[in-house]
């Protein structure tokens, strides 16, 4: 997990959920809400841009963190991991989403602004979205430009993280995190090709919705790069590509669906204990 870190401040926005999986493993389940304040590049007005990022945190610290009662609208800081989640629903269709993996929650005492929207989720005025990772393009980047004259480009970074499961054996699994850039860190994107290491420095976990060509609404979860680099790729040669992990797994062939409700997502067996 050293290239994975997300730090959250913000509101609970409702009521904290206490489930457990097939296994008996504890998770708690939350909403951390709050907004954090942009600049318009056509007006240079200052607005704010709500977040709502999905939260678990599993075992002990999750029954833990049940038993302190917290209400919504708690102002509360979460230290963990962001976390791509991939999973048939009951029909059969493949879903997906990016929420955040707690390994640290605590609540923070003080006078916080908050105001409830029209879901009747308490969401903080103020407050940190901010997630790193480190990873490998997995295809080549296309810079755009929007009509108003502004570069924009979308890309997919794969993340390799090994974990020790229940069973103290050693695994690996990929993240695939959707990211956005605009205006300079676009550009700075321009020729990055397939394969090429990147650093999401700073990175805000949004979402957004568009109807597809179905007809049927969906909501996208993804990074917008707020600071990001690209990386100096290793020596090009059979022993280096074969040793670097981090691209040995190839992108999902599956047509990426984002989750419409994250919640009602439970890790299985197989899920990482921490």
């Amino acid at each position: 997990m050293r290239n994975l870190k997300s730090i959250v401040l913000g509101a609970l926005a409702s009521t904290l959920e206490l489930v457990y999986s097939p296994n008996g493993t504890a998770i708690a389940k939350f909403i951390v809400a709050g907004s954090v304040p942009q600049v318009r590049a056509d007006t240079g007005e200052v607005i704010n841009i709500p977040f709502y990022t999905n939260v678990s945190l599993l075992g002990k610290g999750a029954e833990n963190l049940a038993e302190r009662k917290l209400q919504p609208g708690d102002a509360i800081l979460v230290t963990g991991v962001p976390q791509y989640e991939s999973w048939k629903n009951e029909v059969g269709v493949q879903r997906s989403t990016v929420s955040v993996r707690a390994l640290n929650v605590e609540k923070v005492e003080g006078e916080f602004e908050t105001v409830t929207d029209k879901g009747n989720f308490i969401r903080m005025i103020g407050g940190v979205n901010s997630h790193s990772f480190i990873g490998h393009l997995t295809a080549d980047v296309v810079v755009k430009q929007t009509p108003s004259g502004d570069a924009v480009c979308n890309y997919r970074v794969g993340v390799s993280d090994n974990y020790n499961d229940r069973q103290g054996k050693l695994q690996e699994r990929t993240h695939w995190f959707d990211c956005t850039a605009w205006r300079e860190q676009a550009e700075a994107m321009a020729g990055a090709k397939k394969g090429q290491p990147v650093m999401v420095i700073e990175g805000a976990l949004s979402r957004n919705s568009y109807v597809d060509k179905e007809g049927v609404t969906v909501n996208r979860r993804y990074f917008e790069v707020h600071s990001g680099a690209l990386l100096v790729n290793r020596p090009k040669n059979e022993n280096a590509v074969a040793a670097r992990k981090g691209a040995a797994a190839p992108a999902p062939e599956v047509q990426y669906i984002p989750d419409d409700a994250p919640t009602d997502f439970i890790p299985g067996a197989d899920e990482p204990a921490f």
